[in-house]
C-alpha cells in the first residue's frame, strides 16, 4: 500500500543536489551561499547549501511557529513551501550559522526551491528523474496532492478529541520535506541504493554521509539523515503517518517500519521510532541505535 514517506525526502533532496553538482553544468558546490538564490534573505551570505542538508543554517523551524501550527486550515490549506520559510527566516536566527545543529523544516523547503531553481523543474520531475527512474520504483513521486495513489494505507488522527481518517490531508504544511509518497517495497529499495551510494559517486557519497554532533551526543547529521552507531536513517511523521526508514552498512540491512496511529494512540508518540531500536537489537545488537531527538 502507499502512504505519505514524510521526511524521507530529505535525503532524497540532498542526493539530488549532490547529483547536480557531479554535473557540473549548473556550476554549483555544496559551500556555495544561498544569497545565490535569495539575496534577501537574513544572513543568506554566510549560509550555505551544505548548511541547509546538515541543519545548521540556525533558521528557525517555522513548525515552531504558533500562527501557522494553530491556523484552523492547517491539515486542509494547500501550503507554499516558500511562504513557509518566508516567515521562518523573518523570525531571529537561532545561533550563528554552522555553529550548531537544530532541526528545521526551514532548511530543506529553502533547498527544495532552490534545486527547482538551479534545474527550472520542479521536484516532482527532478525526483522522477534522478530517483524513481534510476531505481525503477513505481510507486515513488514527489506530490502536493493530498490523494494518495491507490491501494493506500488509511492514517488516523485526533485532532480535538475526534479520532479521523487523516489519509487524505494535506502534506504541504511540512513544506517540501512532506510531500513524498512511497510504499515499503520501494523504500526498501531506496534505502539500499541511498545506503550504498549507488547513485552517486565515491567523492559526491563521502561528503553524503559527513557528519556533524547534534543535540544528542549518540546521534549525528549528516546531509538529510541521521546517524547512530552506523545505521542512517529517518523518522519522519506526517499526517498519522509515523516511519523510520534506515540502513546498516555493515551488514548491507535495509529497514522500513511505518505505523499509523489508533483510536487509544498518542498522538504525541512517535510509535515506528519507538519499534526500531527493538529489531536492531535483534539484527544487530552490537550496534544498539539510539534514536530521542
Amino acid at each position: 500500500m502507499n502512504y505519505r514517506a514524510g521526511g524521507v525526502n530529505e535525503m532524497v533532496m540532498t542526493t539530488i543536489l549532490l547529483k547536480l553538482i557531479e554535473e557540473k553544468r549548473y556550476g554549483i558546490s555544496l559551500d556555495d551561499a544561498i544569497s545565490k538564490w535569495f539575496p534577501t534573505f537574513p544572513h543568506s551570505q554566510q549560509i550555505t547549501l551544505r548548511m541547509l542538508g546538515n541543519s545548521n543554517s540556525g533558521y528557525v523551524d517555522f513548525l515552531d511557529i504558533k500562527e501557522i501550527v494553530d491556523a484552523k486550515d492547517f491539515y486542509t490549506k494547500d501550503w507554499d513551501p516558500l511562504v513557509l520559510a518566508e516567515a521562518a527566516v523573518s523570525q531571529p536566527i537561532l545561533f550563528e550559522p554552522g555553529t550548531q545543529y537544530d532541526y528545521s523544516h526551514t532548511n530543506f523547503s529553502i533547498l527544495g526551491d532552490i534545486l527547482e531553481k538551479i534545474t527550472k523543474k520542479n521536484l516532482h520531475q527532478l525526483v522522477d528523474e534522478y530517483i524513481s527512474k534510476p531505481l525503477n520504483l513505481k510507486n515513488t513521486q514527489d506530490s502536493t496532492s493530498s490523494q494518495i495513489p491507490v491501494p493506500a494505507l488509511h492514517s488516523y488522527v485526533t485532532i480535538d478529541g475526534v479520532f479521523q481518517d487523516a489519509t487524505n490531508f494535506s502534506p504541504t504544511w511540512g513544506g517540501t520535506s512532506g510531500i513524498m509518497v512511497s510504499n515499503l517495497t520501494d523504500l526498501g529499495t531506496w534505502m539500499n541504493a541511498f545506503g550504498n551510494g549507488k547513485l552517486l559517486s565515491p567523492e559526491s557519497y563521502q561528503e553524503l554521509i559527513k557528519t556533524i554532533p547534534s543535540k544528542n551526543p549518540s546521534i549525528r547529521f549528516a546531509l538529510g539523515f541521521a546517524v547512530s552507531n552506523s545505521w542512517f536513517f529517518q523518522n519522519p511523521g506526517i499526517n498519522g503517518y509515523k516511519s523510520v526508514a534506515a540502513y546498516f552498512k555493515p551488514k548491507n540491512i535495509s529497514l522500513v517500519i511505518t505505523t499509523t496511529d489508533g483510536i487509544t494512540s498518542n498522538p504525541d508518540t512517535h510509535y515506528a521510532q519507538l519499534i526500531f531500536p527493538k529489531i536492531v537489537q535483534i539484527l544487530t545488537p552490537e550496534y544498539p541505535v539510539f534514536t530521542s531527538k
